[in-house]
């Protein structure tokens, strides 16, 4: 086998192993997880279009700049990478956001943690809202994010910078 079909070989198997690894679900990555019971699929149905947005940040916070989970009600919603936005359409209700981060504390030794943080949010019908994830330095006491209900204005000014994932990208945000 000459040089150039080893080459070919080795590409084609470098790019089946890159197929492979984007359609799986163990990477990281902005998604909504379209089987929560809260998500409206049918947009003529009543629903709050809420946006997801999680800042970057001016350095790297180590294990706290991993993907966040977002719990609505104790259910899987969504997962959110730093730098990027997305949105769900929701049934109107009140509910509870939770978001989950990793982060290392230090009490004795570091250690990786696990940190939860919640607010109850009310969404009606037809209305927009902007939830940004602000990250919260707690020292030794470990890096966490609380979500924050913004103005418009706001999203906009924060989002000039973010990448739109998922339905975000066919309704984004338009920046200031």
């Amino acid at each position: 086998m000459g040089i150039a079909a080893r080459y070919g070989v080795v590409l084609g198997t470098l790019l089946a192993v890159t197929a492979a690894l984007q359609g799986c679900a163990l990477l990281p990555g902005t998604r909504v997880d379209a089987a929560n019971p809260q998500v409206v699929r049918n947009t003529d149905r009543p629903h709050a279009t809420v946006y997801f947005i999680r800042p970057r940040t001016e350095r790297t916070m180590a294990e706290a700049d991993n993907e966040l989970t977002i719990d609505l009600d104790h259910q899987r919603l969504l997962t959110l990478v730093k730098g990027e936005y997305t949105l769900a359409r929701l049934k109107p209700g009140k509910f509870t956001l939770t978001v989950t981060s990793t982060t290392s504390m230090y009490i004795k030794t570091p250690k990786l943690h696990k940190i939860k943080r919640s607010r109850d949010f009310t969404f009606a019908a037809g209305k927009t809202y902007y939830i940004v994830m602000q990250m919260v330095n707690g020292e030794f006491r470990g890096v966490y994010n609380v979500p924050v209900q913004v103005e418009a204005m706001k999203a906009r000014r924060i989002v000039k910078y973010l990448r739109a994932i998922g339905t975000a990208k066919d309704d984004p945000i338009n920046p200031v």
